[in-house]
């Protein structure tokens, strides 16, 4: 039996000398074959009934068929030995199926006969080990290897909007209207775009009665991620993607990339080294100077990681107080202030989702930083919480 955790993450920016929160968040490559599976548009919820294993779908959330045949796509992959349950491979069968859906978590199983009495408490443990609030939805996918073992995986997600349609493919230059239900109360929100190349770009986002809403145009051909975060009670958070393709269809198959400055630095030796390589490589890929290392961020960092896990809360607030009020608490005073915060299995892992996400990848590439301190910290599962902080001093 295996449980893996979808990497999740999220990130706040400030531009004051009193921060205030601004969001900012995902060896070779791997393919998986993707042709003529994507939906024509992205949208939530897509409820459908439990076709895999009810009981488990049952206590797991809300059936969402969009979710089931991301999660019945990764099991056939599964079943062949092929493909990684990392966080960007999670989120890239969402998107196939049309689901818009951050932060998701997912489960796997290899068995040959099911018995509910073994399976259902590490099921119940994996469940009880997030929660980001919202709505919970689920599905469950299953497949049979060559071998004759049974493989089952489930996808979970906590749901903090729904998104109205937004096509998968476009027109360079053709305006388009993200719109989304707010599931929970907000006090700001922010759509951030990534192209094909260049940084993360925002656009003027409306937030009224809890529904969020921009329009944008895709400047250029390619594959373009729009990503929708809003301010909740633990700090800024994504809470819907989507993958717009602009005069490109999109990709036949799905390959795992490495971020900038994923393999800097000894990770199992002096992993807070490591991650300060991570980030500056991936500055100067971008043409910008490296960061010096400011022990007093790097307190408050390893503070808030420690936070977070005792917690059991990714955010920028779980109890301790955001960015601002820590810093204040610690005596540190700054320019201006940003934060990266994220839970992954490695520290590459949480690099790269860091990078792949839009926002997060802005606070990380703000030219106007000086220094960073890095903080993390162990849990009993091996995996990693996270936390970054920059700074002009």
């Amino acid at each position: 039996m295996t449980v893996v955790m979808a990497e999740a993450a999220c990130g706040s920016a400030s531009r004051s000398s009193t921060p205030s929160a601004r969001t900012a968040s995902p060896g070779g490559p791997t393919e998986t074959e993707a042709t003529g599976r994507w939906a024509t548009e992205v949208r939530s919820p897509q409820p459908g009934p439990a076709v895999v294993e009810p009981e488990l779908t049952r206590r797991c959330g809300v059936p969402d068929a969009a979710i089931a045949a991301a999660a019945q796509a990764l099991a056939e992959d599964h079943a062949r030995g092929t493909g990684e349950l990392d966080s960007a491979r999670v989120a890239f069968e969402l998107r196939v199926a049309g689901a818009p859906y951050a932060w998701p978590r997912v489960w796997s199983l290899t068995f040959t006969l099911l018995d509910p009495d073994t399976v259902t408490p590490p099921f119940e443990r994996w469940l009880e080990s997030f929660g980001d609030g919202g709505e919970r939805r689920c599905g469950l996918g299953l497949a049979v290897a060559a071998d004759g073992d049974r493989h089952l995986i489930a996808i979970a997600a906590d749901v903090l909007a729904d998104l109205a349609p937004l096509p998968v493919r476009s027109r360079t230059g053709a305006w388009l209207r993200l719109s989304a239900d707010l599931l929970v109360p907000a006090t700001a929100a922010k759509v951030v775009l990534l192209g094909p190349r260049g940084r993360p770009r925002p656009v003027p986002t409306n937030l009224t009665d809890g529904q969020a809403g921009a329009s944008f145009a895709l400047a250029e051909p390619g594959q373009w991620l729009v990503q929708l975060l809003i301010d909740t009670t633990t700090g800024p958070r994504p809470v819907v993607e989507a993958l717009i393709h602009a005069d490109v269809d999109p990709p036949n198959t799905y390959v795992a990339l490495a971020a900038p400055g994923e393999t800097a630095g000894d990770t199992e030796r002096q992993p807070v080294r490591a991650l300060e390589a991570m980030i500056n490589a991936a500055r100067r890929s971008e043409g910008l100077r490296g960061l010096g290392v400011d022990r007093e961020l790097a307190a408050v960092a390893e503070a808030h990681a420690h936070a977070m896990r005792a917690a059991r809360t990714l955010g920028h607030d779980v109890g301790d107080g955001d960015l601002p009020a820590r810093l204040a608490a610690a005596d540190v005073k700054v320019r201006v202030g940003g934060e990266n915060v994220a839970r992954a299995s490695s520290l590459a892992r949480a690099h790269r989702t860091l990078w792949q996400s839009p926002s997060h990848r802005e606070t990380l590439l703000d030219d106007r930083y000086l220094v960073m301190g890095v903080g993390l910290a162990e849990d009993s599962d091996g995996s990693l919480w996270v936390c970054e902080v920059f700074a002009e001093r």
